[in-house]
């Protein structure tokens, strides 16, 4: 298993963090009390939104085992924002390895609004 611990945003330079506090910019879609839902910046589809926990966990971790609890409140999140959108009838969910992106804080994507989302 390869060591990217020196790779890892710590939460004072992570972008989502800085989302989280206020200190950038961003379209927020939707929020709760433990979750973040954002436009995605360079999007895939017409609706592509990042959502994130409003604690930093780190996508290394979570998708080897640890912190298993969040899952429960991404998908509630989802739901909460799919509702709000209504994007009941085509949507799909998104979660990369930890090195297939720029970003190591877990967050999940959510494309709707194309016929082939992803390959």
């Amino acid at each position: 298993m390869k060591n990217i611990s020196s790779q890892i945003q710590n939460e004072e330079d992570c972008l989502f963090c800085k989302i989280i506090r206020n200190e950038e910019p961003t379209d927020r879609v939707y929020e709760n009390d433990d979750f973040v839902v954002i436009k995605n910046k360079y999007p895939d589809a017409p609706v592509h939104l990042l959502i994130f926990p409003k604690k930093h966990y780190v996508k290394h971790d979570t998708l080897r085992g640890k912190n298993t609890h969040i899952w429960e409140g991404f998908y509630k999140t989802v739901s909460e924002v799919v509702e709000k959108l209504d994007l009941w009838d085509k949507y799909q969910l998104l979660v990369n390895a930890p090195g297939m992106g720029h970003f190591h804080h877990e967050h999940m994507h959510l494309i709707s609004g194309k016929d082939v989302l992803v390959k």
